[in-house]
């Protein structure tokens, strides 16, 4: 029985580049076929040297994307960003690894579907050369958005009372500022108190496109049990006492 596509779903899909202007009929179609995928933090999607015959879609969380041999070089993507399309288009292997570092729920789309969905639909075949081509222009283009600079979320945990602990975390990102070019901030773990993990991973996404490094940190002492999932975002965890 074909699965029925709820209207955000669908303002969603209709939003993605890669799907601009295909009719309503269309994109239920590619809801159809899409397979649901969750990746926990950490978790590898694909290697450099795997075979493509998938397009990813990330619905939320956010992905790293590593290009060349030392994977030094990286990208990331955010909720409705999409990858894999080159070498699915170019049957040729993953030039670079593909990883998550939020938890993730992706869209992925078989290959072959695709791919004739693409013949049959002008729309989706032209806004496939155009996105490829421009993603050509991106690689040419010294500002662009590979960088070598990775990003990271430390979450500080106060075991006991700490004498100026909150002064102590300015400090750490007012020194640590220097060496990553002021692109650091600090954020109380409390803020995201009541918020769904769903939001506080976007929330924390959007954040990182301006300050690839976070402190975030628990305003009170010991850890609360509503803050668990959020906690392993984290890539390092301290604790001070």
């Amino acid at each position: 029985m074909a699965r029925k596509i709820h209207p955000e779903i669908l303002k969603f899909l209709s939003g993605i580049s890669l799907f601009q202007k295909l009719s309503p009929a269309v994109l239920t179609r590619i809801y159809q076929n899409i397979e649901e995928r969750n990746i926990y933090n950490h978790d590898v999607i694909y290697y450099r040297g795997d075979i493509s015959d998938k397009l990813f879609i990330v619905r939320h969380g956010e992905v790293m994307l590593t290009f060349g041999e030392s994977g030094k070089s990286v990208k990331y993507l955010g909720e409705g960003e999409f990858f894999a399309e080159n070498s699915l288009m170019t049957r040729t292997q993953h030039a670079g690894s593909a990883i998550a570092v939020m938890d993730t729920l992706l869209y992925v789309l078989d290959g072959h579907f695709f791919l004739e969905l693409a013949q049959k639909e002008p729309i989706l075949s032209g806004n496939l050369i155009r996105l490829m081509s421009n993603r050509f222009r991106e690689h040419l283009e010294p500002d662009n958005k590979i960088t070598s600079l990775p990003r990271r979320m430390i979450c500080h945990v106060p075991l006991e009372e700490v004498q100026g602990y909150k002064e102590k975390l300015d400090a750490i990102v007012e020194i640590g500022g220097y060496s990553h070019v002021g692109k650091m901030t600090l954020v109380p773990m409390e803020s995201f108190e009541k918020v769904s993990l769903q939001d506080a991973i976007r929330k924390l996404s959007l954040l990182r496109n301006k300050f690839p490094i976070i402190h975030l940190y628990f305003q009170q002492v010991g850890l609360k049990p509503e803050f668990d999932k959020l906690l392993l975002q984290a890539d390092q965890i301290v604790f001070w006492g």
